[in-house]
C-alpha cells in the first residue's frame, strides 16, 4: 500500500452542480487539488444533496470519501473514471459516474485557466 499524500491545511477548492438526467440540479461536488498548478491531480472530492438525509446522498457522501483516499493514495482520478459502469453510449451509467466525470472535466477547466 502506498503512502497517503496529505492535503495541505488550506486548499483551493472548485464546486459546481451535477444534473440529472432530466437535466434538473441532483448533487454539489466540490474538489480540492493537491496544488493548483498542472498538472491538477484531485486530492478530495466533497458531494451534497438536495435531499438532505436521503439514502442517495449517503451513498455519494461515502463514495466520494472513497474516491478521496483513492486519490490520496495514488491511483488516478482517470483510471477510476474508465473503471466505473458505462452505458453503450459511454455515458456514466450511475450518479458517481456522472460526478466523476463532472469532476474530470471541471479539473481540467481549472488547469487551462
Amino acid at each position: 500500500m502506498s503512502d497517503r499524500r496529505v492535503l495541505p491545511n488550506r486548499r483551493a477548492s472548485v464546486m459546481f452542480d451535477v444534473p440529472d438526467a432530466a437535466g434538473r440540479v441532483e448533487m454539489t461536488v466540490s474538489f480540492s487539488p493537491f496544488s493548483m498548478t498542472p498538472p491538477l491531480e484531485v486530492g478530495e472530492i466533497f458531494v451534497t444533496s438536495r435531499k438532505i438525509g436521503s439514502g442517495m446522498e449517503a451513498i455519494c457522501r461515502d463514495a466520494a470519501i472513497l474516491l478521496s483516499l483513492a486519490t490520496q493514495h495514488g491511483c488516478p482520478l482517470g483510471t477510476i473514471q474508465h473503471s466505473l459502469t458505462r452505458n453503450e453510449d459511454g455515458s456514466p451509467q450511475s450518479i458517481m459516474g456522472r460526478v466523476v466525470d463532472f469532476v474530470v472535466a471541471e479539473a481540467s477547466k481549472e488547469e487551462k485557466q
